[in-house]
């Protein structure tokens, strides 16, 4: 199971943000970030954890408990991409 700092990093990825950015949105401090990122801290408290998901624009806060990390920007980028092949089918098919 991937662990949940591994979580964080790709939801920071995804959402194109930094951990300094998350931290000073969150409120918390240097080392209680590197705490966690350095994996000495397992995750954060189940308000920061949402707050954090939020920011990040994930679904659920579960998401970053649970494993699975997947933006709605990425969904909606699939979406698209499914419906421009279906374009094109039906395009072609006239």
């Amino acid at each position: 199971m991937v662990e949940y700092k591994e979580r964080l990093m790709q939801a920071l990825a995804l959402a194109q943000r930094s951990t300094k950015e998350l931290q000073h949105h969150l409120g918390v401090t240097y080392q209680a970030m590197k705490s966690l990122e350095d994996g000495k801290t397992k995750a954060l408290s189940v308000e920061n954890n949402a707050r954090a998901a939020r920011y990040l624009e994930l679904d659920t806060h579960s998401q970053l408990f649970r494993g699975h990390i997947k933006s709605s920007l990425s969904r909606v980028k699939i979406v698209f991409v499914q419906l421009r092949i279906s374009l094109s089918h039906f395009l072609h098919g006239l």
